[in-house]
């Protein structure tokens, strides 16, 4: 798929990118799992166009960390920011061949043996979206360094990642970890460590980074999960009152919540500095 340029709608590019990806999944896999995935989780990735749109140029280098099934990278595409490179432990699971060829495969966790394979200074943004809390927490701390080794001195890093203190995780852990996952932990089974807002914090001023800004997103407050679980592309209302199951309906109880209190939320967002910068 050819990503289409933002130039032609300012305002409404997200909605444009996400019916844009949409039409490709439906078109190559049916409206099965993939797609109810991508709409469960397609609105953080507007937070990441967005802050690409603030802090970067159409000649910017630009370095996607975790590519996965490259849907970042083709926002970027769709955002005029053609001058990028991605890394991930799979290629192969990227689902647009022009993108997987751009990729390049690296395990972060042996970066303390085989850094990553970039000079110095080499890019002016650098994306790393829901990656960290894939990775051993032992070996973040190299792994972040030499990230901000390939960062270029006024670049900026965005990064994000689950909060581990969202209201989800908070009730859940009263109730003693039950119906928050299939293994009845608090997090998903597939993270290896999440966060809270003041450990990254302090962990990234240990590092010499400056955090220019931080936010919260809950990026699955509107969507509707039918009876069988899966995602379904409909307006949020029409969607409650054809599907008034308890998680569409806790999800707006608690999304009320959250518009008081940012820290429940689910993600988290930082957009770093080299310190001193």
């Amino acid at each position: 798929m050819t990503a289409k340029s933002i130039c032609s709608n300012e305002n409404g590019w997200f909605d444009d990118w996400r019916e844009s990806i949409k039409d490709f999944i439906t078109a190559q896999f049916g409206k099965g799992g993939i797609l109810s995935d991508f709409l469960a989780h397609c609105h953080r990735y507007k937070k990441i166009g967005e802050a690409v749109l603030k802090y970067s140029r159409e000649d910017s280098k630009i370095l996607d960390i975790g590519v996965g099934r490259g849907y970042t990278c083709n926002l970027l595409r769709y955002l005029g920011r053609n001058n990028f490179t991605g890394l991930d432990l799979d290629p192969q699971s990227c689902l647009f061949p022009d993108i997987r060829e751009k990729t390049l495969q690296c395990d972060l966790e042996l970066v303390q043996k085989k850094p990553l394979p970039f000079a110095d200074d080499s890019f002016d943004v650098i994306i790393m979206a829901e990656v960290l809390e894939h990775l051993h927490p032992y070996k973040i701390r190299d792994i972040m360094l030499d990230i901000k080794r390939v960062l270029a001195p006024q670049g900026i890093l965005i990064l994000s990642t689950p909060n581990l203190a969202c209201i989800e995780n908070r009730v859940s852990l009263i109730f003693g970890g039950i119906l928050r996952h299939r293994r009845g932990s608090i997090i998903d089974s597939c993270h290896t460590r999440e966060y809270t807002n003041k450990e990254l914090i302090d962990f990234f001023k240990l590092i010499d980074f400056n955090i220019h800004d931080s936010f919260y997103q809950s990026p699955r407050q509107f969507i509707i999960i039918d009876k069988e679980g899966a995602c379904v592309d409909v307006p949020f209302l029409k969607g409650l009152i054809q599907n008034p199951n308890f998680k569409n309906i806790a999800r707006v109880t608690i999304g009320i919540m959250k518009q008081f209190v940012p820290s429940f939320q689910e993600v988290s967002y930082f957009i770093l500095k080299k310190k001193g910068i």
